[in-house]
């Protein structure tokens, strides 16, 4: 008897449990989310009884999340990274899962407020040079203007002018040196100094300086009349004699890797910066104290090439003595950019193509700002644009 009655409950049992089979849940306590330009975190709250993905519907990187898959119930964190565009950015995610699906909108506000007075900025860079009448370019009428977007007179004595010492492009080869990253820092190999003591080379409110890479007059040719520079680059070479303009002030060196005359690469690969070290800070201290000591690595997946080399003839400078940074670089070509975000968010060229044939004769500059001579978000790709030399 005992057997029979456990045969005619088993299919009862097996009925019940099938239908007590639940259907699956997705729900989100939210269908958007909204960051200040600050950035900072955001949750979102999953219930569910199955199995869940979290998937980027496009390559946006300014936010992490903290989970992209589960099961049941779960919360999630979304970091912004701080923002300094001029205008809000947007993105979204998709959460599926037992083909049940929920999108949620991500948007990040622009600054309330973009401080546009605040320093002496790098508002333009004439790198190109001029195109000839028999097909060669120049090589010195290449120039940086530098204007005071303060509300008063500023001084540029003592300030340093600096190259970096990566470029921004990976060669088409694909053989590239790659660098360690500098989140608190950057590296130069080049390092001028403007003259003064201290009070001799007053920049008014809203005025401009010109520092020339060869304080000549260029005009004649169809280039730039640069003999009326504030300053220029005057190398003391033996190899590579330099053209020395005795009525415009030299630039002092501290210190250059290369043997050559000093120039700005034609096609955009360098970024440059302005810098105040700290007051009383010598040439010797300074290179005594701020070499580059790391590896860099040499990379060539084609020929199956990757070897390590010490990082010789560059410096640091950290973040905080830098008063205005500029990424140049070529979109066709885009490496890693040597100045980080906190520095400059992103870069500017002329050309979007490499060895651009009509680069020549065109510069970048800042745009207007609003009631002071120039925007300045930290951001190159927004604060500049394409002009004709404003010395031409």
């Amino acid at each position: 008897m005992k057997t029979k009655i456990l045969l005619f409950i088993l299919p009862a049992i097996l009925f019940a449990v099938s239908s007590c089979k639940k259907d699956p849940i997705l729900n989100v306590d939210t269908n958007s989310i909204s960051f200040e330009a600050a950035g900072g975190e955001q949750s979102i709250s999953i219930r569910s009884n199955t199995e869940w993905q979290i998937i980027k519907t496009d390559e946006q990187n300014w936010y992490e999340i903290s989970q992209l898959s589960g099961e049941g119930d779960a919360t999630i964190t979304i970091t912004a990274d701080k923002y300094d565009g001029v205008a809000g950015r947007s993105s979204s995610i998709t959460i599926s899962g037992s083909g049940l699906m929920q999108n949620i909108a991500l948007v990040q506000n622009a600054p309330a407020e973009i401080n546009l007075t605040s320093k002496l900025l790098i508002s333009e860079i004439f790198f190109s040079s001029t195109l000839l009448p028999d097909g060669k370019n120049t090589c010195g009428d290449k120039y940086i203007k530098i204007t005071n977007n303060t509300d008063g007179t500023v001084y540029i004595d003592g300030l340093l002018f600096v190259f970096s010492a990566t470029n921004s492009t990976y060669p088409t080869t694909g053989a590239r040196w790659i660098y360690p990253e500098l989140p608190t820092q950057i590296g130069v190999n080049t390092i001028y100094q403007f003259p003064g003591s201290g009070n001799e080379n007053p920049v008014e409110k809203g005025a401009s300086i010109i520092l020339a890479v060869d304080a000549q007059d260029y005009s004649a040719n169809g280039g730039c009349n640069l003999s009326i520079a504030d300053f220029e680059f005057n190398d003391v070479n033996d190899i590579y004699p330099d053209t020395e303009n005795p009525d415009v002030a030299d630039m002092l060196l501290w210190f250059k890797s290369s043997a050559t005359i000093t120039t700005l690469h034609n096609r955009g690969f360098e970024s440059y910066a302005l810098v105040k070290v700290p007051e009383g800070m010598s040439k010797e201290t300074y290179m005594a104290e701020y070499p580059w000591i790391a590896k860099r690595r040499f990379v060539w997946e084609e020929r199956n090439m990757d070897m390590e080399r010490d990082i010789l003839d560059s410096y640091l400078i950290p973040n905080e003595w830098v008063i205005d940074g500029v990424n140049l670089s070529v979109e066709e070509v885009l490496g890693a950019l040597p100045w980080n975000s906190s520095i400059d968010a992103g870069y500017t060229n002329v050309s979007k193509i490499d060895n651009d044939s009509e680069r020549y004769g065109k510069a970048v500059a800042r745009k207007k700002g609003n009631g002071v001579p120039y925007q300045d978000t930290d951001n190159s790709t927004n604060d500049f644009e394409i002009i004709t030399p404003s010395l031409k």
